[in-house]
């Protein structure tokens, strides 16, 4: 994994074919993936917003790890200082990444008001700050050349995993837990409110059409999923990178015995495939990814319908519309889409 650890090491010189090969097309899927992800970004203007800023930070850092597995088991890349950092830059980046998106959805739900300034001001400046910390923290045991003999590296080991990995995903949970409380409330709020309307109001003319009404509630739902889908992620991260993890720890702390061979073996391959499935996820479950993806296989171009998701908050449910913005996906003719959307959101 890193500086922190011995485990790629001892595999490193003695991985047999049949770990290299799928090692080798996984890292490759892993690299296709994402890039996919950084081209729809790029190609998208309107999906240039702060959270999809934390997406491609997050897709850099899976990217990274494909490049590290590659090198490692397919080519053979035996610099274990190198390999050993990269490690440690991917796992702390990665976590510090979901905390950041984990971030940017809390202050959204709880700071609505404030959450456009906050982000436009600081979330490109969190992003930079992140990879530096990363490496610095990554970095750091080269200062005693990565003797793992010293009681300051067992010292080292514990602070990092317990700053950069159990901290942050404590901050994860408690803030989805709050997320959905607050998704939860205004679902019932808007319920309550509909169904009062429905039985109070006579008039037809003040009555809330029907279709307006399941927009509405549309709305709050696809809302909910864009906080799932990084739920969804910081879970897989956990899972994928715990036995690597766990054998940092008993090696750091010299409790070789206490490490099964298995979690040496199937390390690489849940790392590996954690970086591969943060970019399906987007695609099947992010609405702006999902749509962009869908017309990216279809290869359907703006002369013909134009898909493009626009961020608008919606001042009727304030605390949950601004924590999310509304997701509205608009399917648009060709004289829609030339007098209402400008060229540039084209998909």
């Amino acid at each position: 994994m890193s500086n922190l650890c011995s485990g790629p090491r001892i595999k490193m010189m003695t991985s047999p074919v049949e770990i290299v090969v799928p090692l080798g097309i996984l890292s490759i899927l892993v690299l296709v993936a994402n890039s996919i992800v950084l081209y729809l970004v790029y190609k998208n203007r309107h999906m240039r917003t702060a959270t999809n800023g934390f997406v491609v930070s997050l897709a850099i850092s899976d990217i990274l790890t494909g490049l590290v597995i590659f090198f490692q088991y397919l080519i053979g890349f035996k610099n274990t200082v190198v390999i050993n950092v990269l490690y440690a830059v991917v796992l702390i980046s990665g976590a510090v990444n979901l905390t950041a998106v984990t971030t940017d959805r809390y202050i959204a739900i709880t700071r609505p008001f404030i959450y456009y300034e906050l982000m436009a001001k600081y979330s490109k400046m969190t992003i930079f700050l992140t990879w530096m910390m990363s490496l610095s923290i990554a970095l750091l045991p080269l200062c005693w050349r990565g003797n793992i003999t010293v009681y300051y590296h067992k010292l080292y080991i514990l602070l990092v995993v317990f700053i950069c990995v159990i901290i942050p995903f404590l901050f994860i949970l408690f803030a989805n837990i709050r997320i959905f409380r607050i998704v939860k409330n205004c679902i019932h709020k808007e319920r309550k409110t509909l169904l009062a309307i429905s039985k109070n109001d006579e008039s037809p003319r003040q009555r809330i059409p029907q279709k307006t009404s399941h927009h509405s509630r549309v709305i709050i739902f696809s809302e909910a999923k864009i906080a799932k889908v990084f739920v969804i992620a910081a879970i897989i991260f956990a899972i994928t990178w715990f036995p690597v993890i766990y054998y940092t720890l008993a090696a750091g702390l010299g409790h070789f015995n206490a490490i099964p061979n298995i979690l040496l073996e199937i390390s690489p391959f849940m790392i590996i495939l954690g970086s591969l499935a943060n970019p399906i996820i987007y695609s099947f479950m992010k609405p702006d990814f999902k749509i962009a993806t869908r017309m990216l296989l279809k290869d359907k171009s703006c002369s013909r319908r134009d898909f493009s998701v626009i961020y608008k908050p919606n001042k009727k449910c304030s605390t949950l519309s601004h924590a999310f913005g509304t997701v509205k996906i608009i399917q648009h003719s060709v004289s829609e889409f030339k007098s209402e959307v400008p060229k540039e959101s084209c998909l």
